[in-house]
């Protein structure tokens, strides 16, 4: 794996597709020594294997979301709309039927339920009893083979994902800025969401970039913007060529350097950690006294 940390969710679902032959490795009886008394009980439990299933089932739908964050070229809108939508299919897992089959359900109603109070949680989720009858009905049911394990620990089980659900959900709201103000006006610079207003209020946001001098040119440009024809761009994919081609298109220079000033805000740290990974390999024992301009100009090149 490029990444390291992601690498936990191909090693799960490797073990996985190689279960009957580790299975049956175990089962050796020249293996059965005391070293490998640990493992050799793990695999011949026939209840390994399904919570085994349930880790492999998260740690997909994790995986995705950290590949966001080590994406150099997703915008901080485009980011956190993504995780908008992981949140919500969080909630969903667990979430009561008659909730989840609502054609008004939406991110913001979900990220309004307070996760700290008991009596809200169940209003709107699933007790243990509810989460086991959807997962074995619905939810993982071709992900996890729930006949390997007793009623017992499937019911135990459906509880310990319950809540690791609700504590992400909580641990979400509490770190990650999904209902920021200023996160929520930069949909704009996707110029298919065009909003006048919206605009308006995040350019009185930065007015050290639209400054009072040529708020007026921003009007006129944001004037010939609402007017234009966005399907001309949507071929393009990157959000930079989409402005540099509306500029090239209705001349809005104003509009296009803001809107690019704001989109090259890092979204994550993953960026300056691969410089520092580069620099460990760059600047290594045998070149230590590597002028700082020089070991800048070895970065430069090696990106």
């Amino acid at each position: 794996m490029p990444t390291r940390w992601l690498s936990l969710g191909n090693s799960v679902k490797r073990i996985l597709e190689e279960w009957k032959s580790l299975t049956e490795f175990y089962n050796l009886k020249d293996i059965k020594e005391k070293k490998n008394a640990f493992t050799s009980k793990l695999f011949l439990c026939p209840k390994t294997k399904t919570y085994i299933q349930v880790i492999s089932y998260f740690l997909e739908k994790f995986n995705i979301t950290n590949k966001i964050f080590q994406d150099e070229s997703i915008t901080s809108y485009s980011l956190f709309s993504l995780l908008r939508e992981f949140f919500t299919s969080l909630s969903k897992i667990i979430l009561k039927p008659d909730f989840r089959k609502r054609k008004d359900l939406s991110f913001g109603n979900l990220y309004k339920i307070n996760l700290i109070d008991d009596e809200e949680i169940s209003s709107y989720f699933m007790d243990s009893h509810g989460c086991l009858d959807s997962f074995k009905k619905e939810r993982f049911r071709t992900e996890v083979e729930w006949s390997l394990i007793s009623e017992e620990e499937q019911l135990k089980l459906a509880e310990s994902i319950r809540e690791f659900v609700l504590e992400t959900l909580h641990q979400m709201k509490n770190y990650l800025p999904l209902q920021d103000e200023y996160i929520n006006l930069f949909k704009v610079f996707n110029p298919v969401d065009f909003d006048r207003e919206d605009w308006i209020s995040l350019v009185d946001k930065f007015p050290n970039i639209i400054t009072p001098e040529i708020f007026s040119k921003f009007i006129e440009e944001l004037d010939k913007l609402e007017v234009y024809n966005f399907d001309k761009c949507e071929s393009l994919h990157s959000m930079y060529a989409k402005w540099d081609k509306i500029n090239m298109d209705i001349n809005i220079p104003i509009i296009c350097s803001f809107a690019k000033t704001l989109l090259s805000i890092p979204v994550s740290s993953a960026s300056i950690e691969r410089v520092f990974s580069q620099m460990r390999i760059i600047k290594n024992p045998l070149r230590t006294k590597l002028r700082d301009d020089t070991l800048e100009a070895c970065l430069l090149l090696q990106k």
